[in-house]
This record gives C-alpha cells, structure tokens and sequence, in this order.
C-alpha cells in the first residue's frame, strides 16, 4: 500500500508481527513422545514450498535420523510441491511425510501446538513468523540463522540453530529427539520472549513507525 503512494521500498521497513494475546490461546507445555508405546514424534514444517525455503533438504535429512520414529508434517505450497513430493516417494519416506497444502491460520496453528518440533531451513527470511508463533505456543524450534532468526533463537538456550544442510538438520533432530526434557526447557525459555511486557514494545515500536 505503501508502494502505490510513492514511497520507495528500501524506505520501508517492515515488522513481523506475532500477537501473543491471539496465539496464547494455543500455548501448551512441550509434550515428551513415548516411542515404546507406538508414539511419533512429530515434527512440522510452515511455509511456502519454494527454492530458499531448502524443504528439500529437511526431508533428505530424515533419511539421517531413526526411521519409524518421526513423523513430518509440510503445511504450504508452492512451485515445488510436485519436486518434494517426487523426492519422497525416490527416498521411500511416504510413510513419514504428509503434505497438508495450505491450510487456515487456527488449524496451523493448532497443529504447531500439538507437535514436537517445528522445523524451519530456510536459506533466506524476513521473519520468519513461523517461529516467533511456535515460542509463543511452546513448541520447540529448530532453525536456520536467516533473517530475524539470530533475534529469535539462542543456540541452546531457547532453541537450536542448524546449517542448512541436510546432515547438520539431521544432526539437530536427532539432538531434539534424544533430548527431550532439554528441548522442552528451551521451549519454556523461548516463551518468555514473548509476555504481554514485549508485546508492548512491539506496540511501541509500530507507533513509531506510522506516525
């Protein structure tokens, strides 16, 4: 909107925007998997299914981990649906990956919520909003250090930063799955980051902005 009153684009800055009193709603303490008793454990990955988002590297690296122990969920689209999708089936993991398309906001963000881990291997970001929404729930966060994710995420501390490559995202799953309790207190620590006292600032900041 900006754009057609004139104004130049690199004159724009552009804020993502997570509001806690909305994806509050959604919060929950991080859920430890029992796989004896038949339990996945669940990943997710948000976004559009494109070149920089390296989705294709995340699903490689599911051939790095303990198989019929994860499950993963891709929510989005994109001009490279029909390449993962091919990549799947190549890497015999139709069992382990479902496409869900795109999805409305709530059910995102209902299934972050009732996941173990979300996942985000971009190779370039604004954002990414994804996670700011996955802290706030509670769900661990794994992501590569793109964007506002460095502002975001302390390696170790509220989450785990990987390369974007397929064995060092394996490398992090496997580290999040083998350490649950761990994960979980990142998570609780990620959560932090957004009480009602940094939602005021981001209030602030936007005001700032616009006027």
């Amino acid at each position: 909107m900006l754009i057609s009153f004139g104004v130049k684009d690199e004159n724009i800055k552009r804020v993502e925007i997570v509001n806690p009193e909305y994806t509050s709603r959604f919060e929950r303490e991080p859920h430890i998997t029992n796989n004896e008793s038949g339990e996945y454990y669940r990943c997710i990955y948000v976004g559009a299914l494109e070149p920089h988002k390296n989705v294709h590297s995340l699903v490689k690296a599911l051939q790095l981990v303990p198989s019929g122990e994860i499950k993963l969920d891709i929510v989005g689209n994109g001009s490279e649906r029909e390449r993962l999708q091919d990549l799947v089936e190549r890497r015999d993991l139709t069992d382990t990956v479902d496409f869900h398309g795109e999805l409305d906001h709530r059910t995102v963000l209902k299934m972050i919520r009732d996941s173990n881990l979300l996942i985000h291997p971009s190779k370039r970001e604004t954002g990414p909003r994804t996670v700011q929404e996955a802290q706030q729930i509670g769900t661990p966060v794994i992501a590569t250090p793109v964007g506002k994710t460095p502002e975001l995420i302390s390696h170790m501390k509220n989450g785990l930063l990987t390369r974007d490559d397929p064995e060092n995202i394996a490398e992090n799953i496997n580290y999040a799955l083998n350490n649950q309790r761990e994960m979980r207190e990142m998570a609780i620590e990620g959560q932090k980051s957004f009480s009602p006292a940094e939602w005021d600032k981001t209030v602030k900041t936007i005001n700032k902005l616009v006027n």
